[in-house]
Parts: C-alpha cells; sequence; structure tokens
C-alpha cells in the first residue's frame, strides 16, 4: 500500500514538474516567433512602409519579447550563477561568436560595401554577448542584497541613456538597460512565479492588461511611436527629440510597464501535462534565434522585395501573409534536422550534467 501511495505522489510530482517545463517551453516559442515577425517587420519598415497597422504590431512585440525572454534565461541560469560554472557561461561567448560569423557571411553575400565590427553589438548577436555578461555581473553581486541590486539597477538603467556615448560597443546600453530583467528572473524561482500566475483572477486580471495594452497602442500609436527608440535598450534619450529631457521617466515608465505585460503573458500561456509540438520546437529557441537572420537576408533582400513580390500573391492585403511567412520560417528553423551543429557545440563548450555532479560531489 505503501509503495503505492509513493508512487502516486511520485506521479503526481513529475506531471508538476512536466508542466512547469512546458509551460516555458510554449512561452519560447512564441516568444522567439515574435523575435523573427519583428524582425520581418523592421524590414519592411527599412523598406519605407508608411503602415500604421505595421508600426502597431512592432511596437507592442518589442514591448515586451526580449525583456520577457531575458527574464525566462535569468530564472534558468540560477545554477551556472551559483556553482559558478564558467565554461556554461562561456557558451554564450562561443554563441555569440558563431552567430557574428553567420551574420558576417550573409551579409556580405547580400549587401555591398558591408562594415564589419567584431566588438560592434548592434545586430542580433547581442543577445548572446549580453546573457555572458549578466552571468559573469551576477556572479559578482550574488551574495549583495539583492532587493538593492534590483534597485540600483533600474536607476542606472533609467539614468544611462542620457549618455549619448553609450551605445552598441561591447553591448553596454543593452547590458544597463536590459539587466534588471535578467537579474529578476535570477532573483525568482519558477515554481514560485508558476503558481502566483496560474491562479484564476490573476489569469483573468492578466487578459484583461494585455487587451488594454494593445488598445492603448491601437489607439494612440502616434504618440506612442515617438518613444518606440526606447524599445530597443541601445538609443540614447537624444533619439526621443523634443521628449529628451523626460527619458529618465519614459524608460522608468517602461520598466513598470514591461513587467507588468510580461507577468500577464506568462499567466495567460498554456501549460497542460502532455508534450505539444510548439513546447517540442521551442526547446530550440536557440538555434532559430540563430538560423532566422540569414534566412530573412536571404529571402526579403536576395531573393525578393516583400513590398513588390507579397503583392502579387496577394493583391489587396499583401501584408496578411507577414505573420503567416514569420510563422513558417520559425518552425522551418526549430526542426530537429538543424539541432545536430548546435548541439556539438554546446557539448564541445559545457560540461555535462553528470560530470557537474561528480565535481560538486
Amino acid at each position: 500500500m505503501d509503495n503505492v501511495l509513493i508512487e502516486k505522489q511520485n506521479r503526481i510530482k513529475n506531471e508538476e514538474k512536466t508542466e512547469r517545463i512546458l509551460k516555458w517551453d510554449n512561452l519560447k516559442f512564441l516568444l522567439i516567433f515574435l523575435v523573427v515577425l519583428g524582425h520581418i517587420l523592421e524590414i519592411y519598415l527599412s523598406n519605407g512602409t508608411k503602415s500604421w497597422g505595421i508600426k502597431r504590431l512592432r511596437f507592442f512585440i518589442y514591448t515586451f519579447h526580449m525583456p520577457l525572454f531575458l527574464f525566462i534565461s535569468g530564472m534558468f541560469s540560477k545554477k551556472n550563477i551559483d556553482n559558478k560554472r564558467y565554461r556554461n557561461i562561456f557558451y554564450y561567448l562561443v554563441m555569440y561568436f558563431v552567430l557574428k560569423f553567420i551574420s558576417f557571411i550573409s551579409n556580405s553575400i547580400i549587401f555591398k560595401n558591408y562594415s564589419f565590427s567584431l566588438l560592434d553589438t548592434g545586430g542580433v548577436p547581442w543577445y548572446f554577448f549580453v546573457l555572458f555578461a549578466f552571468s559573469l555581473i551576477t556572479i559578482l553581486v550574488r551574495k549583495t542584497n539583492k532587493i538593492f541590486v534590483f534597485m540600483f539597477s533600474i536607476i542606472l538603467g533609467c539614468i544611462i541613456g542620457y549618455d549619448g556615448e553609450i551605445g552598441d560597443f561591447l553591448c553596454l546600453s543593452r547590458i544597463i538597460v536590459y539587466y534588471p530583467f535578467f537579474y529578476l528572473g535570477y532573483c525568482l524561482k519558477s515554481e514560485k512565479v508558476i503558481e502566483f500566475t496560474s491562479k484564476k483572477i490573476v489569469k483573468l486580471l492578466s487578459l484583461l492588461i494585455i487587451i488594454a495594452f494593445a488598445y492603448i497602442i491601437y489607439t494612440k500609436i502616434k504618440l506612442l511611436y515617438e518613444f518606440s527608440p526606447l524599445l530597443s535598450g541601445r538609443n540614447p534619450y537624444d533619439s526621443l527629440k523634443e521628449f529628451a529631457n523626460y527619458g529618465g521617466l519614459a524608460r522608468l515608465i517602461q520598466y513598470i510597464a514591461v513587467f507588468i505585460l510580461g507577468f500577464s503573458i506568462i499567466s495567460v500561456i498554456p501549460s497542460g501535462n502532455k508534450i505539444t509540438c510548439f513546447a517540442t520546437l521551442g526547446k530550440r529557441s536557440i538555434q532559430t534565434y540563430v538560423l532566422h537572420y540569414p534566412i530573412l537576408n536571404v529571402l526579403f533582400f536576395g531573393v525578393f522585395n516583400p513590398n513588390v513580390y507579397l503583392r502579387q500573391i496577394l493583391p489587396m492585403h499583401p501584408k496578411l501573409l507577414i505573420i503567416p511567412i514569420a510563422f513558417l520560417i520559425t518552425v522551418i528553423c526549430s526542426l530537429k534536422i538543424f539541432e545536430k551543429p548546435f548541439k556539438i557545440i554546446k557539448d564541445c563548450v559545457t560540461i555535462e550534467h553528470d560530470k557537474i555532479k561528480q565535481i560538486e560531489s
């Protein structure tokens, strides 16, 4: 009888653990899809598109997608940081150089007079560089009062935009602006986050908050778009023009809005106890992040102009194809067939789990 009870308890624990993991994998798939979609929207805007629909969608996506990605990364970096697993942290730097090399190849083929800078992190590789920097910074401050570190990072993030000299070199601006999201993830336990966001009242409020944010962005986009330079984390407050003097306040409001919207999105993401295709693809978000950029370069700059080609396919509303194309690219880049090279890199750089146990024991 005791064995049956123990087996039942273990099964319940495993189901709860699976549910927690699946929720984050589902969220990662959504976020990496939004990364791909966001970059496609950027291409449209760079081609001179004046569509306020595209601007609304871009503003909404860029409000939360990378901060939420960094929050999740911080939450699952605890063991590497607390146990000072420098080889596992070094993996982020390796991936930065891998993506930097891939970006250099694709950009050199597509664009004429393309200039390369190893330490200028303005392109998509910045994400891996800041993860490397965040992990090292958090190792240094991990024993410091968490509330003090978090509040100081918020204040520093609000102040740094007044210095126009800080930008993409060594990704310094993004490191300072985005660190509060990573650090908050590091401080919180995933179990507690799931427990809080799974409450019915929280889910209901979260849905209302998301609808309210979408409504505000839809109706006030012409005013809000003046603050869009804040969303990348790399631009000084001078880019806000007549609102430059209020940049610090705008950044503080942005922090508050992103924290509220981010937790709301976490709350409405389904979990369940069965592995879905989205959860499986979400596990491979790193390979998708690396692969999607050269594909977009070839597809939109090397093959066709989206404003012209999509109009030939769908004459009345060509922009309706943007979301399906982004979804298709996300799924293709997430396929298991492309997993092998990334697994080889990770196995070469990081320490395997069983070896870590031997070292720590």
